[in-house]
């Protein structure tokens, strides 16, 4: 019957024009685009604030979890389950390393290694009584890529603690303040950054939270933690790729391997692969770099995506993207996505003109999905 291969080319669509997918050399996903039917999804993005743990959520069905699990917390649940037992409500916080002056957010890590870092900040941790627990989130390198600290919910305020932005203030309330203060005393002497950055915060609530079992058929292909993540909140198979960074570098042709290995299984039905390299990217205003990533995608992708047809895996292709991410501004940008969507009967193409190469313009003059109808389509 054939399976559902979905990528989610994280922060690739941009606002404003020339954009990556106008102006990269894309021959593969151009053929595709031929055959294949345009449009625009409508995540809610006009309505809020884009964030990538909602989006994927929601283009994996589950829109519903958000009011669960916040960033933290899928990092929390997935990562640190042999911590859950003894049944304590916590806060739980993600921590980026971060440069402040004037209590205001100057520059914060949001693509770089920082293994070393991390491992400064726990041996000084870890020999200091402070307030709060540090617990890492490990690449699938092994090395530590994420922090979390955690806090018992003892009935104090946690006060807020917004996502990174430049030009922030700094939490000056409630635990998340408390949290800033004792961190700080375990950056690294000599670090290039002089404080930590707390968001993504939740309650985690055991009761609540209860992960289920993994679930037949489907599959959550990435590199970075937040995809597998939630691949592991939502009880699918997240296969451990220790050559996928969840950057720039990141081996592509690895996650090919893991698609044909996915869909070999003959009872697999979707299977979901993310890439978070065109964000980054973007997050660095680094434009060059967004489109050399989406040529190498196309170029590596070929292969794969060629064998899957041919051996009449497929029953439908999409790509997609969580959020816009525009390479000018550095940020998250508000807006619905555009998708491309090719589907096959006995191994051929359902040929459905879109008009040319898939840009956001062309996305435009297409269907507009929203997340019911989204969800639908894919059978989810």
């Amino acid at each position: 019957m054939g399976a559902q291969l979905v990528f989610i080319l994280d922060g690739l669509a941009e606002p404003s024009s020339p954009t990556t997918l106008e102006t990269a050399r894309t021959p593969f996903l151009d053929a595709l685009s031929e055959k294949g039917e345009a449009g625009l999804l409508d995540l809610g993005w006009d309505r809020e604030d884009p964030s990538s743990e909602s989006g994927i959520l929601r283009l994996c069905g589950s829109a519903e979890m958000e009011r669960i699990y916040s960033r933290s917390l899928l990092l929390y649940g997935a990562f640190h389950s042999h911590l859950r037992t003894d049944g304590a409500e916590k806060w739980v916080w993600i921590l980026n390393p971060a440069t402040v002056a004037d209590g205001r957010l100057e520059a914060y890590v949001e693509n770089e290694p920082t293994d070393s870092f991390w491992r400064a900040f726990l041996s000084i941790a870890s020999s200091r009584r402070g307030r709060f627990d540090y617990l890492p989130v490990r690449g699938n390198s092994g090395n530590i890529v994420r922090l979390l600290a955690t806090h018992p919910a003892d009935g104090r305020s946690a006060g807020i603690s917004s996502p990174p932005r430049r030009g922030a203030l700094l939490p000056d309330k409630g635990l998340s303040a408390e949290l800033v203060s004792d961190a700080i005393a375990c950056v690294p002497p000599g670090a290039r950054y002089n404080c930590v950055w707390p968001w993504g915060m939740g309650k985690w609530e055991p009761g609540r939270m209860n992960l289920p079992g993994e679930e037949e058929g489907k599959w959550m292909i990435g590199g970075s933690p937040l995809p597998r993540a939630i691949g592991k909140i939502l009880g699918w198979k997240t296969p451990l790729l220790k050559e996928a960074t969840g950057d720039v570098d990141t081996s592509i042709a690895s996650k090919g391997k893991a698609i044909l290995d996915a869909l070999s299984f003959a009872g697999t039905t979707h299977v979901f692969c993310h890439l978070e390299g065109f964000d980054l990217a973007s997050h660095r205003r680094n434009r060059p770099q967004k489109i050399r990533f989406l040529e190498e995608f196309d170029r590596v992708m070929e292969p794969v995506l060629s064998d899957c047809i041919a051996r009449k895996w497929l029953k439908d292709l999409w790509f997609t993207c969580d959020h816009l991410s525009s390479p000018v501004t550095g940020n998250h940008e508000r807006g619905s996505v555009p998708y491309l969507h090719v589907s096959f009967a006995d191994g051929k193409p359902s040929e459905r003109p879109s008009g040319g190469k898939w840009t956001e313009k062309q996305a435009l003059s297409g269907s507009l999905h929203t997340i019911g109808s989204w969800k639908e389509s894919l059978g989810l």
